[in-house]
């Protein structure tokens, strides 16, 4: 009788240890920080390809709020405060997810937790110095030299996409690559995208996004 006490207590055991180790949700998990945010102010999330549909909703409570739910893949996801116009776009992945924002500044805020996300930031980091020439470019723009300074910045948008193409190059297994490619492929042609695609990871190619290519 003492024996099978002892062997019911180790199988209890053994099955509580095992539960621990699993975690216990396979979503994603966003914990979000909005700065000089008021209570109660309501923060909505759009999952992409539906951004004109409320995927969910949060209110704020002592600068806190929070998002729990389950995407398929890393999805592009949507942060809005309809009140102070304040919105961010980041790569939401089924893992706990950290934003930090600002009233006035979520655009700006930080994202950590998602590998896509890092991954968007580097190809960011790539284009750094193309994007700020380009914001000059666009400073100096009149009625008299739209014209003339158009040649110019379309010349600029085909350095971007040489950056998207080293990019996709480096990161075939990436969702920012398949992403990336499908905004340039207009300007790039059937052939170069086809060419581009053929670098890009097999199963990202027969998603939803990489079907049309």
């Amino acid at each position: 009788m003492k024996n099978l006490s002892t062997s019911i207590a180790i199988i209890s055991l053994t099955i509580l240890i095992s539960c621990q180790d699993k975690p216990v949700s396979k979503g994603y998990l966003i914990n979000g920080i909005a700065k000089n945010v008021p209570d109660s102010t309501q923060v909505l999330l759009y999952l992409y390809p539906k951004m004109d549909v409320i995927a969910d909703s949060a209110i704020v409570l002592n600068e806190e709020f929070q998002f729990k739910g389950n995407v398929s893949r890393p999805t592009l996801a949507h942060l809005r405060i309809i009140e102070s116009r304040d919105d961010r776009t980041f790569w939401l992945e089924n893992k706990e997810i950290d934003f930090v924002g600002q009233e006035g500044s979520f655009s700006e805020g930080k994202v950590s937790g998602s590998n896509t996300q890092k991954e968007s930031e580097l190809l960011l980091e790539r284009k750094d110095s193309i994007f700020k020439e380009m914001g000059k470019l666009e400073a100096m723009v009149t009625k008299e030299n739209r014209d003339s300074l158009f040649v110019f910045y379309e010349q600029m948008q085909y350095v971007v996409i040489d950056i998207n193409k080293g990019f996709i190059k480096d990161y075939p297994n990436s969702y920012e690559s398949l992403t990336q490619l499908n905004w340039s492929k207009e300007m790039m042609g059937s052939e170069e995208t086809e060419q581009i695609f053929s670098q890009i990871n097999e199963k990202l190619r027969s998603t939803e996004e990489g079907k049309p290519m």
